[in-house]
């Protein structure tokens, strides 16, 4: 056998050493012979491993205690009969803890789509994520302010109207914005609502497709197929006026399903401020900022928002008092009954929203104007305010809301008469007693409405009967299957806000009709009256071609008086908002014509604990 040399000798105890450090137990001595030997064989030259494995293991106890010196220096520490942990790989710093909002939402999403949903709890995760060419103003509704759209101009035939488009936009796939796009969605939202029937398209079905041009790549011509002056406010609208990304849509398009809806039903791709993250159908959903965003995340922002579903406003307002939410949306009472509460602060806010008493002006015995009038005479509106609003709200005046421009300060208005709403119901040729009504509604608020006029009538021997229900059931009771409006209710709630910030949004979509049909498909959606009244839609056609401010508000003050003279409808009340919220929320705000949406772009967290 040769002999090792000195060097060798060191080589291998230094290699043995390496092999202890890396994970081998020093008291075992079996581990260090196996991977020492696998070692030595793999070494030229060497020599006789089992004479070097020998020698070594003579001299096991100084060479254990040689390393346990060097582990020690180390400031290692090894566990007798247990293999070393490996160290733990470099990591980069953790980022700053992530801000994230805690919003409630109030139902379950239907759909993604931005050209699809017409309803609040969608809108509330569609707003943040999509984008429309202009905005409303929060500190004047009647104002508008770029978005998409830099600047613009309207021809002076007030046919045409040029968009000039903000660059370097992209949505949050990477895709860049530009006209195409704008064309695009426009064609994409006209198209569902009038060719497949759903979505709220109709809000921009004013234009012709046919007409509109690409200019260039950041100037798109919008051609009408009339002028119609609430046009640039409906551009503005939460609903139906989003723009999509065309290449994502043509991507996912079928021979079935054409414009993507069936993906975009499902997913959401916009150049908003915040992008989806999670969603939950029927638990929560998270949306979290699009790092590409061309407003910039300069200064205070929220990172993400979490939107669990709590219907309940008692659930809300004990989850804003122990700080698990930062936003409320609390109802009057518990807005109320936390009003002062340390940490928590309360607002009432002008609002544009409205409710009314629908009356189906085509069935008996709702069909005389006398029994009409007898009903608004029946309600309590003061005692409502007082009562079921508690102060947070006015009478309505007719059939828009007095913040609204437009709206008639000297319109005439009903008040509780239960004499005269005898005495009526009488001339019309009726007995009290002789009247059943049937009173279709959705809400504890709307409940309590019903049950004022419900006592009231019952006072004088007419008969109401209340129907409590969902919106699904409430929209097929004032739409029945049959087609028939005799089949349909004689009294529905609702509540509404403008779809944007003209008169017309109120007026057309709910006194507007071509003709006086008992077929319920030949009304507007939402003309839960079926009233039709000729001179009303002249004055209408009229109104929506003039562009003249002060002879439009003319003209909508001549609509006004007609529609409270026909009592179509009961008007109740025009409300309030009330926002509660935790003071450590900053930036938080109400625009009224963005009801039951909220601007998380400008909202920021200072001081939560």
């Amino acid at each position: 056998m040769s002999e090792t040399t000195g060097t060798e000798r060191i080589i291998i105890v230094l290699l043995v050493i390496s092999l202890l450090v890396s994970g081998y137990s020093v008291i075992s001595i079996s581990p260090i012979a196996k991977n020492t030997k696998d070692l030595a064989d793999s070494i030229e030259g060497i020599g006789d491993v089992s004479d070097i494995i020998g020698d070594l293991s003579e001299d096991i106890d100084d060479l254990s205690t040689g390393i346990d010196a060097i582990l020690t220096k180390l400031g290692e520490v090894v566990e007798p009969d247990e293999p070393d942990e490996p160290d733990e790989p470099d990591v980069p710093d953790e980022p700053d803890e992530q801000v994230i909002l805690n919003y409630p939402r109030g139902g379950i999403i239907i759909t993604f789509d931005p050209h699809e949903s017409y309803s609040v709890p969608t809108q509330e995760c569609i707003v943040p994520v999509y984008e429309t060419l202009l905005k409303y103003n929060p500190d004047e509704p009647g104002e508008l302010m770029p978005s998409l759209a830099e600047t613009w101009e309207i021809s002076d035939n007030d046919y045409s109207y040029i968009f000039h488009l903000r660059r370097g936009v992209t949505f949050s796939d990477g895709s860049t914005f530009n006209a195409y796009d704008v064309l695009f969605s426009y064609d994409r939202a006209i198209t569902l609502n009038e060719e497949e029937g759903f979505g709220p398209g109709w809000i921009i079905g004013q234009v012709d497709l046919d007409a509109s041009s690409v200019i260039d790549a950041y100037t798109v011509n919008i051609t009408l197929k009339h002028p119609y002056a609430p046009f640039i406010f409906a551009v503005a609208s939460q609903w139906g006026a989003f723009i999509v990304d065309r290449e994502l849509v043509q991507e996912h398009a079928t021979a079935e399903d054409p414009w993507a809806h069936e993906y975009l039903s499902e997913n959401m791709v916009g150049t908003g401020p915040y992008m989806l993250e999670e969603w939950v159908r029927e638990d929560y959903v998270t949306l979290v900022k699009n790092p590409d965003y061309w407003g910039g995340w300069e200064g205070p922002h929220v990172d993400k928002i979490y939107m669990p579903i709590i219907t309940e406003s008692a659930i809300r307002r004990l989850r804003l008092e122990e700080g698990t939410l930062d936003i409320g949306g609390l109802g009057i009472e518990d807005a109320k009954g936390i009003n002062g509460t340390e940490g928590v602060n309360v607002e009432i806010v002008q609002g544009l929203t409205n409710y009314m008493i629908f009356m189906n002006t085509q069935k008996p015995p709702l069909d005389n104007l006398k029994v009409r009038q007898a009903i608004s005479y029946l309600y309590d509106y003061a005692g409502t305010i007082v009562t079921i609003r508690q102060g947070i709200g006015t009478q309505a005046r007719g059939p828009i809301p007095q913040s609204l421009w437009g709206w008639d300060p000297d319109l005439p208005q009903f008040s509780m008469d239960l004499v005269k709403a005898e005495a009526l119901i009488r001339e019309a040729g009726f007995e009290p007693e002789d009247i059943e009504l049937e009173y279709w509604l959705q809400g504890d608020e709307s409940r309590r409405v019903a049950e004022v006029l419900q006592a009231n009538a019952a006072e004088i021997g007419v008969k109401i009967n209340l129907h409590i229900t969902t919106w699904a059931m409430l929209t097929e009771a004032v739409r029945p299957g049959s087609g028939d409006v005799n089949d349909a209710h004689h009294l529905a709630g609702l509540y509404w806000w403008p779809d944007y910030a003209d008169p017309i949004g109120f007026l057309e979509t709910m006194y507007q009709s071509d003709v006086s049909s008992t077929n319920v498909d030949d009304y507007p959606f939402f003309n839960w009256g079926y009233y039709y009244n000729p001179e009303l839609n002249d004055i209408l056609d009229e109104v929506v071609r003039e562009t003249d401010y002060s002879k439009r508000v003319e003209l909508y003050h001549e609509a006004q008086t007609i529609i409270v003279e026909d009592a179509p409808a009961v008007f109740v009340f025009d409300t309030m908002n009330i926002l509660t919220y935790r003071d450590w929320v900053k930036g938080y705000y109400f625009n009224p014509l963005y009801t039951g949406t909220t601007d998380f772009y400008n909202i920021y967290i200072v001081g939560r604990p």
